[in-house]
């Protein structure tokens, strides 16, 4: 099997991402960033790669050079087998060392790996948690993820409408957090 074409699929939301201004839930990121790598045997695998997605298409997307180090993936991957995925990934950390180790380089490298092992679930007729040698639970806590509301009440009333929903945690992000110490003190009081 070889990989025949690997693409940066940016989706982009009607909405802008910004902090909640009361209980309300935000709407979500602006942009997202998928990968498709698709295969000479008709297997195609996904990634989302949580990251800036304008730039991770560049990355996808930048021409070969012939250096073997300023590369875009799409140019050192095609032709490769995805089952080769510790090969391929020291392939491409080497082929973006001149604007990667870090950043959205290795967070589109991630979602590359992401996708070689969607791509081996499928042709082995296998879960990738099989693959990976996990599945020895039978169940995973799930928490809601959301941003920090700018008032207790507003934390109070997002926490209330979490637990409605049968979540028994909530994860706060940014939002307003970190640009007042008592009001962050008085929103984790809250949420607690």
């Amino acid at each position: 099997m070889r990989i025949t074409d690997v693409e940066g699929i940016v989706l982009q939301s009607p909405e802008k991402y910004s902090a909640p201004d009361s209980d309300a839930e935000a709407a979500g990121v602006a942009y997202c960033f998928l990968l498709k790598i698709s295969t000479d045997e008709g297997f195609v695998g996904w990634s989302d790669v949580e990251t800036a997605p304008h730039i991770a298409a560049s990355i996808v997307n930048a021409p070969e050079t012939g250096s073997g180090m300023i590369e875009g993936l799409r140019g050192l991957v095609v032709g490769e087998d995805p089952f080769e995925t510790e090969r391929l990934w020291d392939k491409i950390y080497r082929g973006s060392v001149y604007y990667g180790r870090r950043g959205a380089a290795i967070q589109v490298l991630s979602g590359f790996d992401i996708a070689c092992h969607d791509i081996i679930g499928k042709a082995t007729g296998r879960p990738v948690y099989k693959i990976l040698g996990a599945g020895y639970r039978n169940s995973v806590r799930a928490y809601a993820s959301t941003l920090f509301r700018p008032t207790p009440a507003d934390i109070g009333r997002a926490c209330e409408y979490y637990l409605k929903k049968g979540f028994t945690a909530v994860k706060f992000g940014w939002g307003v957090f970190g640009r007042d110490r008592k009001n962050d003190v008085a929103l984790v009081r809250a949420a607690r």
